[in-house]
């Protein structure tokens, strides 16, 4: 994991969340947890000063438990990998799920993607989450990022139509 790329994403999101759990802090910018496996252990003020996050430009919260929403464990029996996303939307990563197309910021896959990283959906009430793996060992818990609403269906929609039309003009030519 590139720790550099995971403390960028809190500081866009000014939040960092450092978690305590099973032995391994994680890192979070409140859409992506992070452990921090290897690294001393931090509190508020050592994570502030080893990474230079000034506490008065993000809101820095020190969780002694992780979500209880979600499960970090290096496997889980509910779990699923996704094989093959669809075609990315700006910097949004659509992935086929179980329940549906689900969203994936790209900035979030950032930190831990490599040639051997694979995506696996977990379920969890309300829903699915990501988890991102090297081998057997996860890297990162992704939440889903919420894109649909009808103004984006429509507007998929509406590019899906001008691209078969356009499509069909030079078949035709």
């Amino acid at each position: 994991m590139i720790v550099k790329k995971v403390i960028q994403l809190c500081k866009k999101a000014k939040t960092l969340i450092l978690y305590e759990g099973a032995g391994v802090q994680y890192i979070s910018d409140g859409a992506g947890i992070y452990p921090l496996d290897g690294m001393p252990h931090f509190d508020e003020a050592s994570i502030c000063v080893a990474f230079d996050v000034s506490p008065q430009k993000i809101n820095v919260l020190h969780e002694l438990r992780l979500p209880e929403s979600v499960d970090v464990r290096d496997t889980t029996e509910d779990e699923a990998e996704i094989t093959q996303s669809l075609m990315p939307v700006g910097d949004d990563i659509p992935f086929m799920t179980s329940a549906g197309v689900e969203f994936i910021d790209r900035a979030h896959l950032a930190p831990v993607y490599d040639g051997e990283t694979r995506i696996f959906e977990r379920h969890r009430a309300g829903g699915v989450y990501f988890v991102a793996k090297r081998g057997f060992i996860l890297t990162a818990v992704i939440e889903p990022k919420a894109l649909l609403d009808d103004e984006f269906v429509k507007r998929i929609e509406s590019l899906a139509k001008a691209c078969r039309k356009t499509w069909e003009l030079k078949n035709n030519e």
